[in-house]
């Protein structure tokens, strides 16, 4: 060493803050390296290792000889090559080694702490051999440390070398520009800090070189070696910085398909390593990214055994995914990210769409067979022309070979008046998009025969090919026409007189009235009923009464003229309607009735029955079809009342009887639940006897709104509607009860008559309900008498016997009422178990002006004694009628002269009156009237 005190140099503040520059723009791109390197392949890794190692050591480098040069010594410093080179590559090897470790200690093989130490040695050590060997490379200088200054200077070399590595590589922080700028200027600090620590350890003292003589280089020339260093590290960085932005817009585009495609994606390198996989990855198979980062593809896909050789199109394959199969479709795409060869695998779960390719092949063959053997006939054909047939089609139109016809005009075998139709129907399907559109026609067929079909047409779009076609379907159904027609007769007609039935009568009359009211004409509806017709069901059975009803249509028809419809509306009963003036019409109800006064010949039967017609008039009677007809029946009804076998027109009081009819029937309803009816009780006397014997009740209903009416009103409607029984059971079940009242009154001898209406006792359980009401009011069987009239008791007298029998041994007394008005047979009288007869009172009017009338009663009285009958007369309202029939010996009278109908509590009030009028005919011979 020389004597010579040691130099004191003084620093350049611009070299000084060029140095901190260039050891921050070292320490970016480093951390710009290490993010590169942390994505490499083993070919990329190498490049990247050896490009991150020169800038950085490099930059370390010449931060250092810029700090070198900052330093001005009082003499002409050379500087040694051989130092500047070993300098060099100690900075890049340490570099290198510390990287190196750093991206191999990520294997699991490696502590990831001990690697970041080994590298912290590597580099910390590349540092401080760099700058001490860099510092012996000055020349004419002879420098000594100081120890402790260089202990701290490799010290502040090793935490700078750990900080910087430990950030660049053990973070989770993203290294945005930002982030490792700051970094960088951290990193600067710490190396321009033991850059010039150790400069500060250095103490210079003169030493004599030849420069002339060895490897030297001037400051001059070194500087310009400095620049070209920095130059290079600088062009590195921007080269970092651009890498930067491809890696981030590559990796945008990276995520962007990971992120939104709908398949799952695999990225390997071209060993087959998992680089990456997406989210829809993550989900197929039930994995996390984590889990499968560096693991090889075959894990997954064990047919991809070598990733780049399988790199194709497609390939198809059936993998088992948490024990359940799926079919999947993988293409491989080769691509190059940061200088390094990867692949993007895509997996598309294709199951349903095999599935469903296996069903569609399935249907095919199955269309194929169904086409082939289906019972329908089936067509297919493009626009008009016609592309194949099944053999149903063939046969339909009477060819034998497909060859016949495959080929020719679809339009050929239809009707000439359906063509254009069926041609433009056609041009809209092969316009069409989807195969869900279809129509249906029905066309008329030509066949090889030149038969003519009644076809129905369904034809569909399907789409083979890209291209339209038409498949219609075919169905014969000229057979379901002609049986449609049939119904439709059948179901607008009468079966039986073929004529029109009530629905087409209604549309025919509906049309020609219109017409009519056009043309201000006149027309008439004609209500058409044969009398009596019940009996001739009865008498000869229901095909009886069919011929009559066929024999009936004739005649009605042979009066018609051609512009008369007539119509059977059922039963017995005809419409018939004539457009025609009055007076042609008023002729036409007479040649009716003219018609039918010829007996009908049933099974050698002769049979005379007239009929009864109402007329109604268009306009005047009503507009409607409905109106016409329901005024003329109501006509028609009206001649039945007058005796039949006429006609009538319609009269507007015609209604308001039918009216007062339906409010009438509507009230009966109501009447036993509003407890509007009342029993009159009228009484019976034995003049011989001087007593009153009986009474019969007589109902009487108070309408809230009509008043009182009378029984002879509503008794007609109640037998008519059914409502007779319920009245029936009413009025015995009250007489009863009545009956018991005033026996325990002491009226005991009393002897009640209730009138039972024809409807009544065809009950079945007729019998059952007179012993029922006997038994729940406890009155006395023998104190009951039942009125039935002759029509019931000569009707089905078997029937009539058998329950009379039932009723007379339980003590119950059968009077047979207005004996003589009916059809009266004294056999069958002799039959009956009855007990009484009561004339009708049409006898006892003139009883006493007419000796006819006065020898028909003692006749009926001869009669009922010979057959030990009580007899009865009723309707007496004169006192010569009453002695006229105890000279005769009646038994009992009944009527007006007595007592009226009363209330049960006025019976005892009128007894003295009744005495009376008792007393008078008896002449004296009775003394008292007894109850």
């Amino acid at each position: 060493m020389n004597d010579a005190g040691p130099f004191h140099g003084h620093y350049n503040v611009w070299l000084v803050f060029l140095s901190f520059a260039i050891a921050m723009v070292s320490a970016y791109a480093s951390f710009s390296f290490a993010t590169r390197l942390r994505f490499q392949s083993k070919q990329g890794e190498q490049i990247w290792l050896w490009s991150g190692s020169c800038a950085l050591g490099m930059g370390i480098w010449s931060m250092h000889f810029v700090g070198m040069l900052a330093h001005s010594l009082p003499l002409n410093v050379h500087y040694h090559i051989g130092y500047i080179v070993v300098s060099i590559l100690f900075a890049t090897a340490g570099c290198y080694l510390a990287l190196a470790y750093i991206h191999y200690g990520e294997n699991p093989l490696f502590a990831l702490l001990f690697a970041l130490l080994f590298a912290t040695f590597f580099m910390g050590s590349g540092i401080v051999l760099m700058h001490y060997i860099g510092m012996s490379a000055i020349a004419s200088v002879i420098v000594s440390y100081t120890s402790s200054k260089v202990l701290l200077s490799i010290c502040i070399a090793f935490i700078a070398s750990f900080i910087a590595l430990r950030i660049a590589f053990y973070t989770n922080y993203q290294l945005t520009w930002k982030v490792k700028l700051i970094c960088a200027a951290f990193m600067a600090i710490a190396i321009t800090g033991m850059h010039y620590m150790g400069m500060n350890a250095a103490q210079f003292y003169p030493k004599e070189v030849d420069t002339a003589v060895g490897s030297y280089i001037n400051p001059a020339f070194f500087s310009v070696v400095i620049a070209i260093c920095i130059m290079t590290m600088f062009s590195m960085i921007f080269l970092t910085i651009y890498m930067d932005e491809r890696t981030k817009h590559q990796h945008t585009l990276q995520q962007a398909i990971f992120h939104s495609s709908t398949e799952a994606i695999f990225i390997t390198n071209e060993e087959g390593n998992i680089l990456g996989i997406n989210e829809k990855g993550e989900e197929f198979f039930h994995i996390k990214k984590q889990e499968v980062s560096g693991k090889p593809i075959t894990n997954f896909l064990s047919f991809l055994t070598e990733v780049s050789s399988s790199s194709r199109d497609q390939i198809y394959s059936t993998i088992f995914v948490n024990d359940k199969q799926y079919r999947i479709c993988v293409n491989i795409t080769k691509a190059t990210f940061e200088f390094m060869e990867q692949y993007i695998i895509s997996v598309r779960d294709v199951t349903e769409e095999h599935l469903q390719k296996k069903q569609l092949e399935e249907a095919t063959n199955r269309y194929r067979s169904l086409f082939d053997v289906s019972p329908l006939s089936i067509v297919l054909h493009k626009g008009e022309e016609i592309i194949s047939v099944n053999a149903r089609f063939l046969k339909m139109l009477h060819f034998e070979h497909e060859k016949e016809i495959v080929g020719r005009n679809i339009t050929e075998f239809i009707d000439k008046s359906q063509r254009q139709h069926i041609k433009s129907r056609i041009d809209q399907f092969m316009k069409l998009k989807d195969e869900d559109s279809f129509f249906i026609d029905e066309v008329k067929v030509k066949t090889n025969q030149n038969h003519h079909l009644s076809v129905q047409a369904t034809s569909i779009v399907i789409i083979m090919n890209g291209e339209n076609y038409i498949q219609t379907i075919t169905q014969d159904v000229t057979e379901n026409h002609r049986a449609k027609e049939t119904l439709q007769y059948l179901n607008s007609h009468d079966s039986l007189t073929d004529l029109p039935n009530r629905t087409l009568f209604h549309q025919i009359v509906k049309q020609d009235l219109w017409k009519v009211q056009q043309e201000n004409k006149q027309a008439f509806m004609l209500s058409i009923d044969i009398d009596r017709f019940k009996q001739i069901n009865d008498a000869i059975g229901h095909h009886g009464g069919d011929q009559v009803l066929i024999e009936a249509t004739r005649r009605i028809k042979s009066c018609l003229g051609s512009t008369d419809t007539l119509s059977r509306m059922g039963g017995d009963e005809f419409m018939l309607y004539s457009p025609q003036a009055k007076e042609e019409v008023f002729q036409l109800a007479d040649r009716l009735l003219e018609a039918f006064v010829l007996p009908f010949i049933v099974n050698k039967y002769k049979l005379y029955h007239s009929v009864s017609i109402g007329i109604s008039e268009f306009q005047e009677d009503g507009v409607t079809v409905e109106t016409l007809v329901r005024n003329a029946d109501l006509a028609m009804n009206e001649v039945k009342k007058l005796g039949r076998n006429g006609w009538k027109c319609y009269e507007p009081l015609m209604k308001t009887y039918v009216n007062r009819r339906m409010e009438i029937e509507d009230g009966l309803r109501q009447a036993l639940k509003r407890n509007e009816f009342a029993l009159h009780y009228q009484p019976k006397v034995n003049i011989i006897k001087g007593e009153i014997v009986g009474v019969e009740a007589l109902i009487r209903w108070n309408h809230p709104e009509m008043g009182f009416l009378s029984p002879g009103e509503f008794i007609p409607i109640a037998e008519e509607s059914g409502l007779i029984v319920p009245m029936t059971q009413w009025v015995l079940r009250e007489a009863c009860s009545q009956g018991v009242r005033w026996k325990e009154e002491g009226f005991s001898s009393l002897k009640i008559s209730v009138n039972i209406s024809s409807v009544e006792f065809a009950e079945p359980s007729f019998v059952d309900m007179i012993l029922n009401i006997l038994e729940e009011t406890g009155f006395s069987p023998n104190k009951l008498e039942l009125e039935i009239t002759e029509s019931v008791a000569m009707k089905h007298v078997d029937l009539v016997i058998e329950k009379l029998v039932k009723l007379k041994k339980h003590g119950i007394s059968i009077a047979i009422d207005d004996f003589g008005a009916g059809y009266s047979s004294f056999s069958y009288l002799k039959r009956l178990p009855i007990h009484t007869l009561k004339i009708d009172r049409s006898f006892i009017q003139n009883l006493y002006t007419d000796s006819r009338e006065a020898a028909i009663v003692s006749s009926i009285i001869s009669l009922a004694k010979s057959l030990d009958l009580s007899i009865v007369a009723e309707g007496v309202e004169e006192r010569d009628q009453a002695l006229i029939l105890h000279q005769e010996k009646c038994d009992e009278i009944q009527g007006y002269y007595f007592s009226r109908p009363i209330p049960p509590d006025e019976l005892k009030k009128v007894a003295g009156d009744m005495w009376e009028k008792i007393k008078d005919c008896q002449k004296e011979n009775v003394s008292s009237l007894s109850l």
